[in-house]
Protein backbone atom coordinates (compact mmCIF):
# COMPACT_ATOMS: atom_id res chain seq x y z
CA UNK A 1 0.00 0.00 0.00
CA UNK A 2 1.25 3.26 -1.21
CA UNK A 3 1.67 5.77 2.47
CA UNK A 4 3.38 8.71 1.23
CA UNK A 5 6.57 10.00 -1.14
CA UNK A 6 9.63 12.18 -1.20
CA UNK A 7 12.13 13.41 -3.51
CA UNK A 8 15.71 13.42 -3.31
CA UNK A 9 18.28 14.16 -5.63
CA UNK A 10 20.49 11.48 -6.31
CA UNK A 11 23.20 12.12 -8.93
CA UNK A 12 24.19 9.30 -11.39
CA UNK A 13 28.05 9.25 -12.36
CA UNK A 14 27.66 9.32 -16.69
CA UNK A 15 31.15 10.84 -17.74
CA UNK A 16 31.22 10.88 -21.58
CA UNK A 17 30.30 12.37 -24.78
CA UNK A 18 27.50 11.36 -27.14
CA UNK A 19 27.53 7.32 -26.17
CA UNK A 20 25.83 5.81 -23.77
CA UNK A 21 27.30 5.17 -20.02
CA UNK A 22 25.80 1.81 -17.91
CA UNK A 23 26.60 2.72 -14.46
CA UNK A 24 26.71 -1.02 -13.45
CA UNK A 25 24.28 -4.06 -14.46
CA UNK A 26 21.38 -2.88 -12.26
CA UNK A 27 21.44 0.83 -13.32
CA UNK A 28 19.76 2.25 -16.63
CA UNK A 29 21.63 3.42 -19.53
CA UNK A 30 21.46 7.12 -19.66
CA UNK A 31 22.84 9.11 -22.43
CA UNK A 32 24.21 11.97 -22.08
CA UNK A 33 26.23 15.20 -24.22
CA UNK A 34 27.20 18.41 -23.81
CA UNK A 35 27.84 20.01 -27.62
CA UNK A 36 29.35 23.86 -28.00
CA UNK A 37 29.57 25.14 -31.47
CA UNK A 38 30.88 28.65 -33.07
CA UNK A 39 28.21 30.34 -35.88
CA UNK A 40 30.40 32.41 -37.88
CA UNK A 41 27.17 33.91 -39.06
CA UNK A 42 25.97 35.45 -36.22
CA UNK A 43 29.52 35.38 -34.26
CA UNK A 44 27.78 33.64 -31.82
CA UNK A 45 28.84 30.54 -29.19
CA UNK A 46 26.18 28.06 -28.62
CA UNK A 47 26.44 25.41 -26.29
CA UNK A 48 24.14 22.90 -25.02
CA UNK A 49 23.86 20.25 -22.58
CA UNK A 50 21.73 16.51 -22.82
CA UNK A 51 20.46 14.14 -20.37
CA UNK A 52 18.44 11.50 -21.45
CA UNK A 53 17.09 8.77 -19.35
CA UNK A 54 15.54 5.23 -20.02
CA UNK A 55 11.86 4.55 -19.87
CA UNK A 56 12.25 2.81 -15.83
CA UNK A 57 14.35 5.72 -14.99
CA UNK A 58 11.20 8.10 -15.56
CA UNK A 59 8.35 5.73 -14.31
CA UNK A 60 10.31 5.14 -11.02
CA UNK A 61 12.53 8.01 -10.58
CA UNK A 62 10.45 10.31 -12.50
CA UNK A 63 12.55 13.66 -12.59
CA UNK A 64 15.99 14.13 -15.15
CA UNK A 65 17.60 16.82 -14.50
CA UNK A 66 20.58 18.91 -16.76
CA UNK A 67 23.05 21.97 -15.41
CA UNK A 68 24.97 23.91 -18.33
CA UNK A 69 27.85 26.29 -17.52
CA UNK A 70 29.95 28.31 -20.43
CA UNK A 71 33.03 29.37 -19.44
CA UNK A 72 35.80 31.32 -21.43
CA UNK A 73 39.65 30.26 -21.69
CA UNK A 74 40.35 32.13 -18.27
CA UNK A 75 37.45 30.26 -16.29
CA UNK A 76 35.04 33.21 -16.68
CA UNK A 77 31.18 32.34 -16.15
CA UNK A 78 29.94 33.71 -19.60
CA UNK A 79 26.11 31.96 -19.16
CA UNK A 80 24.45 29.38 -17.55
CA UNK A 81 21.36 27.30 -17.14
CA UNK A 82 19.64 24.74 -14.42
CA UNK A 83 16.74 22.54 -15.83
CA UNK A 84 14.81 19.64 -14.18
CA UNK A 85 11.95 18.02 -16.28
CA UNK A 86 9.45 15.37 -14.84
CA UNK A 87 10.16 13.32 -17.59
CA UNK A 88 13.10 11.30 -19.28
CA UNK A 89 15.05 14.42 -21.10
CA UNK A 90 16.26 17.51 -19.55
CA UNK A 91 17.88 20.35 -21.89
CA UNK A 92 20.23 23.35 -20.80
CA UNK A 93 21.74 25.97 -22.92
CA UNK A 94 23.50 29.01 -22.98
CA UNK A 95 25.16 31.54 -25.39
CA UNK A 96 27.32 34.21 -25.78
CA UNK A 97 29.31 36.37 -28.08
CA UNK A 98 32.26 34.92 -29.99
CA UNK A 99 35.88 37.26 -29.63
CA UNK A 100 38.45 36.33 -32.35
CA UNK A 101 41.13 33.74 -31.51
CA UNK A 102 39.25 32.53 -28.40
CA UNK A 103 38.64 29.25 -26.62
CA UNK A 104 35.03 28.55 -25.30
CA UNK A 105 34.03 25.23 -22.76
CA UNK A 106 31.02 23.71 -21.87
CA UNK A 107 29.93 21.81 -18.51
CA UNK A 108 27.20 20.30 -17.93
CA UNK A 109 26.30 18.02 -15.30
CA UNK A 110 23.49 14.96 -15.88
CA UNK A 111 21.60 13.83 -12.91
CA UNK A 112 18.28 12.07 -11.73
CA UNK A 113 16.60 13.62 -8.65
CA UNK A 114 14.63 10.50 -7.26
CA UNK A 115 11.39 10.07 -5.68
CA UNK A 116 10.77 6.74 -3.05
CA UNK A 117 7.24 5.62 -3.21
CA UNK A 118 6.60 4.01 0.52
CA UNK A 119 5.61 0.05 0.72
CA UNK A 120 4.50 -2.03 3.32
CA UNK A 121 5.78 -5.03 2.50
CA UNK A 122 6.73 -8.64 3.64
CA UNK A 123 10.58 -9.46 4.35
CA UNK A 124 12.01 -12.60 6.64
CA UNK A 125 8.80 -12.61 8.36
CA UNK A 126 8.15 -9.06 9.46
CA UNK A 127 5.93 -6.24 7.34
CA UNK A 128 7.97 -3.41 6.68
CA UNK A 129 8.11 0.02 5.70
CA UNK A 130 10.56 0.23 2.77
CA UNK A 131 11.60 2.59 -0.20
CA UNK A 132 11.72 1.18 -3.42
CA UNK A 133 14.43 1.49 -5.32
CA UNK A 134 14.61 -0.35 -8.47
CA UNK A 135 18.11 0.74 -9.53
CA UNK A 136 19.61 0.89 -5.89
CA UNK A 137 20.71 3.73 -6.38
CA UNK A 138 21.19 4.47 -2.75
CA UNK A 139 23.95 2.27 -2.68
CA UNK A 140 27.31 3.41 -3.78
CA UNK A 141 30.11 2.00 -2.31
CA UNK A 142 32.08 4.12 0.05
CA UNK A 143 29.58 6.81 0.25
CA UNK A 144 28.46 7.78 3.87
CA UNK A 145 25.06 7.28 4.91
CA UNK A 146 23.05 7.63 8.01
CA UNK A 147 21.41 4.28 9.01
CA UNK A 148 17.10 5.04 9.03
CA UNK A 149 15.66 2.23 11.64
CA UNK A 150 12.11 3.03 10.35
CA UNK A 151 12.26 2.39 6.72
CA UNK A 152 14.50 0.22 4.34
CA UNK A 153 15.19 0.68 0.45
CA UNK A 154 14.99 -1.93 -1.82
CA UNK A 155 15.69 -3.17 -5.35
CA UNK A 156 17.85 -5.40 -7.17
CA UNK A 157 20.70 -5.18 -5.16
CA UNK A 158 20.67 -6.15 -1.59
CA UNK A 159 18.10 -4.97 1.32
CA UNK A 160 19.99 -2.88 3.62
CA UNK A 161 19.15 -0.13 5.86
CA UNK A 162 20.28 3.57 4.82
CA UNK A 163 19.04 7.18 4.83
CA UNK A 164 18.56 9.01 1.52
CA UNK A 165 21.61 11.42 0.64
CA UNK A 166 21.91 13.86 -2.26
CA UNK A 167 25.43 14.05 -2.44
CA UNK A 168 26.31 10.75 -4.55
CA UNK A 169 27.59 11.72 -7.92
CA UNK A 170 27.78 13.73 -10.47
CA UNK A 171 28.29 13.22 -13.93
CA UNK A 172 29.67 15.58 -16.15
CA UNK A 173 29.91 16.17 -20.04
CA UNK A 174 32.56 18.92 -21.37
CA UNK A 175 33.11 20.19 -24.59
CA UNK A 176 35.41 23.29 -26.54
CA UNK A 177 35.47 25.22 -29.68
CA UNK A 178 37.75 27.68 -30.60
CA UNK A 179 36.92 30.92 -32.87
CA UNK A 180 39.03 30.93 -35.58
CA UNK A 181 42.48 33.51 -35.91
CA UNK A 182 42.21 36.14 -38.28
CA UNK A 183 44.15 35.53 -41.55
CA UNK A 184 42.70 37.81 -44.12
CA UNK A 185 39.95 40.23 -45.05
CA UNK A 186 37.22 39.33 -47.41
CA UNK A 187 34.95 42.12 -49.49
CA UNK A 188 31.51 40.98 -48.07
CA UNK A 189 30.10 44.49 -50.61
CA UNK A 190 32.03 47.50 -52.65
CA UNK A 191 29.41 50.14 -53.87
CA UNK A 192 30.05 53.63 -55.09
CA UNK A 193 27.95 56.35 -54.61
CA UNK A 194 28.53 60.13 -55.22
CA UNK A 195 28.39 63.17 -53.22
CA UNK A 196 26.15 66.50 -54.50
CA UNK A 197 29.18 67.91 -55.53
CA UNK A 198 29.93 64.55 -57.99
CA UNK A 199 32.90 63.64 -56.32
CA UNK A 200 32.40 59.90 -55.79
CA UNK A 201 32.76 57.70 -52.52
CA UNK A 202 33.56 54.17 -52.36
CA UNK A 203 31.56 51.81 -49.47
CA UNK A 204 33.69 48.73 -48.53
CA UNK A 205 31.85 46.38 -46.23
CA UNK A 206 34.52 44.15 -44.77
CA UNK A 207 34.92 40.44 -43.15
CA UNK A 208 37.77 39.51 -41.13
CA UNK A 209 38.30 35.73 -41.52
CA UNK A 210 40.35 32.41 -40.99
CA UNK A 211 42.56 30.68 -43.17
CA UNK A 212 39.47 28.67 -44.00
CA UNK A 213 37.53 31.93 -44.95
CA UNK A 214 35.30 31.47 -41.77
CA UNK A 215 34.33 34.67 -39.33
CA UNK A 216 36.18 35.71 -36.65
CA UNK A 217 33.48 36.54 -34.47
CA UNK A 218 34.35 40.11 -33.30
CA UNK A 219 37.90 41.19 -33.71
CA UNK A 220 39.24 44.80 -33.36
CA UNK A 221 41.02 46.13 -36.66
CA UNK A 222 43.26 48.79 -37.05
CA UNK A 223 43.88 50.59 -40.07
CA UNK A 224 47.66 51.51 -40.99
CA UNK A 225 48.73 53.77 -43.20
CA UNK A 226 52.31 53.20 -44.71
CA UNK A 227 53.32 57.23 -45.31
CA UNK A 228 51.45 59.54 -43.20
CA UNK A 229 50.64 61.89 -42.94
CA UNK A 230 47.98 61.55 -45.91
CA UNK A 231 46.29 64.74 -47.31
CA UNK A 232 44.11 65.30 -49.51
CA UNK A 233 44.85 68.04 -52.10
CA UNK A 234 41.07 68.85 -52.19
CA UNK A 235 40.43 69.90 -48.54
CA UNK A 236 43.50 70.20 -46.91
CA UNK A 237 42.55 67.35 -44.28
CA UNK A 238 43.96 64.12 -43.63
CA UNK A 239 41.81 60.82 -44.32
CA UNK A 240 41.18 59.22 -40.75
CA UNK A 241 43.32 56.12 -39.07
CA UNK A 242 41.61 53.75 -36.70
CA UNK A 243 43.81 52.56 -34.11
CA UNK A 244 43.55 49.95 -31.92
CA UNK A 245 40.57 50.05 -29.35
CA UNK A 246 38.94 52.31 -31.48
CA UNK A 247 37.11 50.16 -33.84
CA UNK A 248 36.03 46.35 -33.31
CA UNK A 249 33.66 44.55 -36.15
CA UNK A 250 30.78 43.34 -35.19
CA UNK A 251 29.51 39.92 -34.08
CA UNK A 252 29.95 38.69 -37.75
CA UNK A 253 33.17 39.90 -37.85
CA UNK A 254 32.01 42.93 -40.31
CA UNK A 255 33.20 46.35 -40.82
CA UNK A 256 32.97 49.27 -43.42
CA UNK A 257 34.80 51.49 -44.53
CA UNK A 258 34.70 54.75 -46.57
CA UNK A 259 36.99 55.89 -49.13
CA UNK A 260 36.72 59.28 -50.74
CA UNK A 261 38.90 62.50 -51.45
CA UNK A 262 35.52 64.56 -50.05
CA UNK A 263 34.22 67.45 -52.56
CA UNK A 264 37.05 70.18 -53.28
CA UNK A 265 37.18 73.07 -51.70
CA UNK A 266 36.27 76.51 -53.63
CA UNK A 267 39.32 77.56 -55.73
CA UNK A 268 40.91 74.18 -55.44
CA UNK A 269 42.83 72.93 -58.45
CA UNK A 270 41.55 70.10 -60.15
CA UNK A 271 42.40 66.94 -60.50
CA UNK A 272 42.39 66.87 -56.27
CA UNK A 273 42.91 63.87 -53.70
CA UNK A 274 45.41 61.61 -52.30
CA UNK A 275 46.98 58.05 -52.15
CA UNK A 276 47.95 55.53 -49.71
CA UNK A 277 50.31 53.33 -51.43
CA UNK A 278 49.97 50.55 -49.47
CA UNK A 279 47.05 50.72 -47.02
CA UNK A 280 46.51 48.01 -44.12
CA UNK A 281 43.54 46.26 -42.20
CA UNK A 282 45.75 45.00 -39.05
CA UNK A 283 44.24 42.84 -35.93
CA UNK A 284 45.02 44.49 -32.70
CA UNK A 285 45.92 40.93 -31.00
CA UNK A 286 46.91 40.12 -27.60
CA UNK A 287 50.23 39.96 -28.99
CA UNK A 288 50.59 42.39 -30.87
CA UNK A 289 49.03 43.85 -34.46
CA UNK A 290 48.86 40.92 -37.21
CA UNK A 291 48.23 42.73 -41.17
CA UNK A 292 45.23 40.55 -42.43
CA UNK A 293 45.53 43.26 -46.02
CA UNK A 294 47.53 45.47 -47.93
CA UNK A 295 46.42 47.15 -50.39
CA UNK A 296 46.78 50.77 -52.93
CA UNK A 297 43.89 52.97 -52.63
CA UNK A 298 43.64 56.01 -54.52
CA UNK A 299 40.81 58.63 -54.12
CA UNK A 300 40.25 61.22 -56.47
CA UNK A 301 37.55 63.90 -57.40
CA UNK A 302 36.25 61.85 -60.53
CA UNK A 303 36.93 58.37 -59.26
CA UNK A 304 38.16 55.93 -56.59
CA UNK A 305 40.63 52.98 -57.18
CA UNK A 306 41.40 50.31 -55.11
CA UNK A 307 44.63 48.20 -56.48
CA UNK A 308 44.00 50.09 -60.21
CA UNK A 309 40.30 49.03 -60.00
CA UNK A 310 37.50 51.25 -59.92
CA UNK A 311 34.75 47.88 -60.71
CA UNK A 312 33.48 46.24 -57.49
CA UNK A 313 35.38 43.88 -55.47
CA UNK A 314 32.98 42.00 -54.13
CA UNK A 315 33.55 38.60 -53.79
CA UNK A 316 37.15 38.94 -53.96
CA UNK A 317 39.93 38.50 -50.83
CA UNK A 318 42.16 40.75 -49.40
CA UNK A 319 45.82 39.26 -48.19
CA UNK A 320 48.76 40.70 -46.21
Amino acid sequence: MRLRNFSVGLLLAICCFFLPQQANATTPNTYTYSTIDFDDSTGTILASGHTQADYQTGAYYQYTGAGLMLFDADGNTLGNQQKQVYGLSADASAQTDAEADQTYEVHTGHYILATYYVYNYYYQGYYLNGYYDPYNYTYVEGQNYNNDPEYTYYGNGPVFVSQYTNDIILGMTKKTVKVGTPDHIKVVDDVTNNYSCGTPYRTLTLKSVDINGHGTGKTSIRELFSNPPIVSTCTGQSPHETQCGEAVTHNNAQFTDTISAYCPNPGVALPCGFSVTPNHYQWCSKNGDVTLATFNDDAYDTYVEINGHQDSLKGTNLYP
